[in-house]
Formats: structure tokens, C-alpha cells, sequence
């Protein structure tokens, strides 16, 4: 972890470049009894893990390009975020910046809902800004991480009034997730992504549909279009189809016997 400040209207970045894991649990803000204009940027640029479990006020940008940073706890009257490179942005807290400020996942970025290893909400209350992760939606990219216990108790992002999700047109995929299953996973709709904002953009069509420990599951968009949904069925099994196709194919040969009967006696 590094520090460095400049001039009288300090400016304090504050860079977690380590390997390993750090939990700070301590309130980040603005430094009491300085003089001037203050700015608080946060970087998470090492390959280890960063975890802020405080009520952090910190005004400035947080940015992270590699490793992990985790936001369990509050974040209020930041600035914007980004995440890029091999970056990766999580938690079960709740951001919310100032003025309109976004959120912004680029190429080779990674989104994980909940904290490291359990299940959780993440929070982004950003105003009318953006969170915005077209641009890490290439291809089947695997950028979406989602932990997937009981219907109700799996990881989800929820955007607060007027926040807008970004998931450009014609793009997302099932393979722009990863679902880890926990206990209780199993058939119904989970909610992924939640907003009170029409989604700017669209789903990619004819490949929403996958399986996950062995059920079905497709993703759509809700009926208003400001939820990512993912609904989750079981797969017939063999002999319940079977049976199944059996069944209505012995309804085909009686209908046809009752049609032939009724010719004959016409």
C-alpha cells in the first residue's frame, strides 16, 4: 500500500499494490483540520485482495486494474469508478457517489455481486450516472461472477432510483456469466440485476440459454425491462418423457380409431 499527496489543495492517492489479502475496516474520508480543497482517490492496482468493510467518504475517483476490491461496507460522495485490465470489482455494500457519478467496467474487467466466497447485494446508487459494462461483454467473456443458492438468498446487483445498466445492444450472453451454485440452488427466477430504470441496451438473441448443475436456465428481461432475470428449471427425465410422448401418442392411434369409426358409420 502506497500514499502520496501533492500541492496545498491536497490531493492523497492511496494505492493497494500488494499480493496478498486486506481487510480495512476503518472509515476513509477527508483529512480533518486540513486547509484547501481535498481530494481522496483510492487504486487497487496489485494482484491481492482489498476489502473495504467501513463507511468510507472519500470524494475522489476509485480505480482498479488488477487484483480484487471488494466493497462490504458503505462508500458515500465518491467520485466515479473504474474498473479495468484484470480488475475486479465486488462486494455486499452499497455505493453512492456524488454528482451523478458512474461506474464503468471495461475489456477484460470483472463484475462479482456479493462478497468474496458468500452470497450478497451489491448497491450502486449513482445518482441519474451510469454503471455502465458494455465494454466487457465481448464475446462469451465471463466478466459477470454470480453465486446461486435459494431463490432469494443469491447474489444480486440492485440500482438504486434513476441509475441506468448499461449492457449495450445485442450483447450479453449466457457466457458472459459465471454461476457458482451454494446450498439451496434450484428451479425459479433469480434476479440478477435490478433497477427502476429501463436497461440501455439488449440481449443477445439465441444464446441466453445454458445449464447449470444440470437444470435449464435462460436469461430474459423482465416484462418493463429493468431486471436481468434468470430462470431456472428442471430438465424431464427420461422416462418421465417417455412416458410422456407414449401418453400422447396413445391419444393419437384412439382419436384416429374414433375418426376412422366415425367415417364407416357416416
Amino acid at each position: 500500500m502506497t500514499a502520496t499527496t501533492s500541492s496545498s489543495a491536497v490531493t492523497m492517492n492511496l494505492s493497494f499494490d500488494g499480493t496478498g489479502s486486506v481487510n480495512v475496516s476503518s472509515s476513509m474520508g477527508q483529512q480533518s483540520g486540513s486547509t484547501g480543497a481535498q481530494t481522496y482517490n483510492i487504486k487497487q492496482a496489485g494482484t491481492g485482495t482489498t476489502t473495504l468493510s467501513g463507511a468510507n467518504t472519500y470524494n475522489g475517483t476509485t480505480a482498479v486494474s488488477a487484483g480484487k476490491l471488494f466493497v462490504n461496507g458503505t462508500h458515500d460522495g465518491g467520485a466515479a469508478y473504474t474498473v479495468s485490465g484484470t480488475g475486479l470489482l465486488g462486494g455486499s455494500g452499497a455505493i453512492t457517489t456524488a454528482n451523478n457519478a458512474g461506474i464503468t467496467v471495461s475489456a477484460g474487467a470483472r463484475l462479482s455481486a456479493g462478497a468474496e466466497n458468500s452470497v450478497g447485494t451489491l448497491t450502486m446508487n449513482l445518482g441519474t450516472g451510469s454503471f455502465n459494462v458494455s465494454a466487457a461483454l465481448a464475446g462469451d467473456s465471463a466478466s459477470l461472477l454470480f453465486d446461486l443458492g435459494a431463490v432469494g438468498s443469491s447474489d444480486k446487483v440492485l440500482l438504486g432510483t434513476g441509475t441506468t445498466l448499461n449492457i449495450g445492444t445485442n450483447v450479453l450472453n449466457f457466457g458472459d456469466f459465471v454461476f457458482t451454485t451454494t446450498t439451496g440452488f434450484g428451479s425459479g427466477v433469480y434476479t440478477l440485476f435490478e433497477s427502476s430504470t429501463t436497461i440501455a441496451g439488449t440481449l443477445l438473441s439465441g444464446q441466453l440459454s445454458g445449464t447449470i448443475d444440470g437444470l435449464d436456465a435462460v436469461l430474459s428481461l423482465s416484462g418493463d425491462s429493468q431486471s436481468i432475470l434468470l430462470t431456472v428449471t428442471a430438465i424431464p427425465e427420461p422416462a418421465n418423457v417417455a412416458l410422456l410422448f407414449g401418453g400422447v401418442c396413445g391419444a393419437c392411434v384412439i382419436g384416429g380409431r374414433r375418426r376412422r369409426r366415425h367415417r364407416i358409420i357416416a
